[in-house]
């Protein structure tokens, strides 16, 4: 809920360029194919499955939603886009952050990610409320180079009071009865 993000004490900052990102400021961060560009539509108040073509700026594949789950990277850059949360006018406006998943084969395109996260944070963006760490819920969670190696320069890059912000989502989730039992039974549930 922007309205609670915005009203805690740790956000008690002058943020500058509320005009162009307005805040709250909510970027989404995880494995390539998980989610994030979905979840951006559904919090920018599209469908999860958007083409990318309600992005507001386009290019670079940001805000696509791809379910071909072919493992090819669709979001190249870090994007931004603003508008209702939601997409209902009554909401207040947010910034939404579509980040490129990590996990690249190709170190120098890993490279050029983070270099890429880290300058457009820093340069443009400047202050964010809330991180989003998607995982794949069909997946087993783990901790693998790649996202330690985010965390790591996020926390660095934010401090210790990064963890405070962190809101972990799981995406697909089965909801129905059948998947729900399979996770019961699997060691450890």
């Amino acid at each position: 809920n922007p309205n609670i993000l915005l009203t805690r004490k740790s956000f008690n900052v002058v943020v500058t360029n509320e005009e162009e990102y307005p805040s709250p400021r909510i970027i989404m961060i995880g494995e390539t194919g998980v989610g994030k560009s979905s979840l951006a539509n559904v919090l920018m108040g599209r469908d999860k499955k958007d083409d990318g073509s309600g992005y507001s700026r386009p290019g670079f594949g940001c805000f696509k939603s791809d379910d071909t789950w072919d493992g090819n990277i669709v979001t190249t850059k870090t994007c931004s886009d603003t508008g209702h949360y939601l997409g209902k006018p009554s909401n207040p406006k947010v910034t939404i952050i579509d980040t490129p998943g990590f996990g690249d084969k190709n170190l120098e395109a890993e490279e050029a990610t983070i270099d890429d996260l880290v300058s457009v944070l820093r340069d443009d963006i400047k202050f964010i409320h809330a991180f989003v760490i998607v995982v794949n819920g069909e997946k087993t969670l783990r901790l693998n180079r790649q996202m330690r190696m985010m965390l790591n320069l996020l926390t660095k890059m934010f401090g210790e009071d990064f963890w405070n912000n962190v809101i972990l989502e799981v995406s697909h989730w089965g909801y129905n009865q059948r998947e729900a039992m399979r996770r019961e039974w699997t060691r450890p549930p």
